[in-house]
């Protein structure tokens, strides 16, 4: 999840205004409509996931343990 707001020019600590290689950049709201959630569970999971360790996240790409 984190990799895609990423991917939409949204990083952590950062604004909804500034630019991402020319393109204006999502904001959450936009990001979190795309994957059919509200704003505040997806700053919620993008929390959590930024303070997963490697081994945490590798478990959960592996689905050896789900969120």
């Amino acid at each position: 999840m984190a990799t895609y707001v990423e991917l939409k020019g949204y990083k952590n600590g950062e604004n909804q205004w500034g630019c991402h290689n020319g393109t204006p950049k999502s904001s959450l709201e936009t990001i979190a409509k795309e994957l059919n959630m509200s704003k505040r569970n997806l700053q919620r999971a993008l929390r959590i996931e930024r303070n997963l360790t490697d081994s945490m996240k590798e478990l959960l790409d592996t689905g050896e343990i789900t969120k």
